[in-house]
């Protein structure tokens, strides 16, 4: 008899499967690229075969298997964030999510003594790895798709960090929100102007490299990068204005910059997290430290300029 905790893990197990062949499924109606469509269609037959396996492991455990789904607002979450980054971007969080749920199988197996249930495990986890890598292959040809969606983030982290502090510093100050709104708008423009000609000229430049290098044209569209970084940096902007936009004022509309910053923050740095494959709470604590220790710092200077009699 499987004790209560390893139960309890095969039918998170299950619900991990379920969810995983729905969103598959999902991805492969939205791909319009004949062989990752196909590739996507096979991976939704394996996460389907493996929920029936688990659902065989379990029935013999007595366990109603039925009662047990994924959660529907985390699959419309997925379903969304797809939608706004694309298919490749909803195959990189599953992906993710693969990673770690091999290492459970793995430490799982040597837990469950009945050899029926060990060699579905076997059979479960041989799959999942031989997926494993034939889907780092295939998001291997998303590659361009992720480079702008990085230009995104790019942009918006900056617009949120850098407007952020500018607001924060003017708040302190300012006699009226509209002295605030006017002065984060005015900057983030500027902010726009610049970070998409950067983005512009570090893009061309490294077309130029890659073909001197390999003496084939590069990938990247110059246009494309200045586009993407400039438009998400005065969304981020925007961010930190909207709160004295709505008439708040002074450090009861910082705090609401601060924390509607640090939500898009978190949001930005789960996006980068999940493409560079690295951790999303150490990334999103960068971000936050550097943008609030940032607004920390104007805060504080435009609390010595007002005790000096300066407003604006």
């Amino acid at each position: 008899m499987t004790s209560r905790a390893n139960i309890k893990k095969l039918k998170k197990f299950l619900v991990t499967e379920r969810m995983h062949a729905i969103m598959y499924a999902h991805l492969a109606k939205e791909e319009d690229h004949p062989k990752h469509k196909r590739f996507l269609n096979k991976l939704t037959s394996e996460e389907r075969k493996h929920e029936e396996l688990l659902r065989t492991i379990l029935s013999d455990e007595g366990v109603n298997v039925d009662k047990y789904a994924p959660s529907g607002i985390k699959i419309a979450f997925y379903k969304i964030i797809s939608a706004v980054f694309g298919v490749p971007f909803g195959i990189a969080v599953i992906e993710r999510e693969e990673g770690e749920t091999i290492k459970d199988y793995i430490a799982i197996l040597s837990q469950i003594k009945e050899k029926k249930s060990t060699n579905k495990l076997r059979t479960i986890i041989k799959d999942e790895e031989a997926g494993e890598q034939e889907l780092q292959e295939n998001l291997n040809d998303y590659s361009e798709h992720f480079e702008y969606i990085k230009s995104i983030i790019f942009g918006l982290n900056d617009g949120l960090v850098e407007i952020l502090a500018v607001v924060a510093g003017l708040a302190v100050v300012a006699t009226s929100p509209f002295v605030v709104v006017v002065g984060g708008i005015i900057v983030g423009i500027s902010g726009t102007l610049s970070m998409a000609g950067g983005a512009y000229l570090s893009s061309k430049s490294y077309n130029l490299v890659e073909e001197e290098k390999k003496g084939q044209k590069a990938v990247n569209v110059p246009f494309k990068d200045a586009a993407y970084t400039g438009a998400f940096y005065f969304l981020g902007s925007l961010a930190s204005v909207a709160p004295f936009a709505f008439g708040m004022s002074g450090f009861a509309g910082i705090l609401t910059a601060i924390i509607t910053v640090s939500i898009v923050l978190v949001l930005a740095s789960a996006v980068i997290g999940i493409i560079s494959k690295t951790s999303i709470k150490r990334r999103s604590l960068e971000m936050l430290t550097i943008s609030l220790g940032a607004a920390f710092v104007t805060i504080i200077l435009g609390i010595i300029l007002r005790s000096y009699g300066i407003a604006i």
